[in-house]
């Protein structure tokens, strides 16, 4: 059994071009853990790998090029591969010596939620809805989300979340919402006393940055999938007709006033009834 395995999820650039990936292997890495890439697309990089990496007895490589559903990668690393850990990342994170030394010191038992910078600011974990600062203890009634980037689970855990769930990630998420809806599952279970909070590092969110407008509307789409989603799956029926009214009235008042739409109604709707991602067949 692997001690630590590092999933890096990389899109839409070259293995040598993530600084995770670079951060990983420049670290310690013991003979002991194992490094998995896995290129969700749109060009493949086998190529790369074969001539560089392949020799490296520690990194497996993978690839999906059509931008599948991380729930499923991250599932099917941790169904595949036999490790006391599982530290998942995705291609563009600052990992620094004090995370890799805290990602140590998590046992199969516990998860570990690195704190997230932005801007040098701590915008994750969120503890009962406030953002976490130094000092706070977690109880296993407390509600707590993250982002992915840099959860390390451990594999108890994810044998407790499989036996609930059929599944350690909710598959029905595909980008947005698959951290979330983990969160939410440790939350049912009553299991955020296995939380521990560790030496986190600067983090680039994408859906903080500002980028083209291809690249905002398909963000937006994605949003909203993963609201509806939540909805029908995450909260108590009798809410559902409320909150789809207060996301319509949300959306008219944007519309009238000129503000930008953070969701897409019509997808929301779409998505809700159908019970399924717009991408999933």
């Amino acid at each position: 059994m692997n001690k630590q395995l590092f999933l890096i999820v990389v899109y839409n650039k070259k293995i040598a071009e993530s600084c995770t990936f670079n951060k990983v292997v420049n670290s310690k890495f013991s003979d002991d853990s194992l490094c998995v890439i896995w290129n969700n697309g749109p060009t493949s990089c086998e190529e790369e790998f074969l001539n560089v990496y392949e020799y490296n007895k520690n990194i497996r490589y993978h690839e999906t090029l059509h931008n599948i559903s991380l729930a499923k990668i991250y599932n099917e690393v941790i169904n595949k591969y036999n490790a006391q850990i599982y530290i998942i990342l995705d291609d563009d994170s600052s990992l620094t010596d004090a995370y890799f030394e805290a990602v140590k010191q998590i046992s199969p038992n516990e998860v570990g939620m690195p704190v997230i910078y932005y801007d040098r600011k701590i915008i994750n974990p969120c503890i009962n809805g406030q953002i976490y600062s130094k000092g706070i203890n977690i109880d296993a009634n407390d509600t707590i989300t993250t982002i992915g980037s840099g959860l390390v689970v451990g594999r108890d855990v994810a044998s407790q979340l499989f036996k609930a769930y059929n599944s350690v990630f909710d598959e029905r998420f595909y980008l947005y919402g698959v951290d979330t809806t983990f969160c939410f599952r440790l939350n049912k279970l009553k299991i955020n006393d296995k939380i521990k909070i560790i030496d986190g590092f600067e983090h680039g969110l994408s859906r903080l940055e500002g980028k083209n407008d291809k690249l905002t509307l398909f963000r937006k789409i994605e949003r909203s999938n993963d609201l509806a989603l939540q909805i029908r799956y995450y909260k108590e029926k009798k809410h559902w007709f409320l909150m789809m009214v207060l996301l319509l009235a949300s959306s008219i008042k944007k519309f009238i006033t000129f503000q930008p739409q953070q969701y897409k109604y019509s997808t929301i709707i779409k998505t809700f009834v159908k019970g399924k991602h717009e991408r999933q067949r």
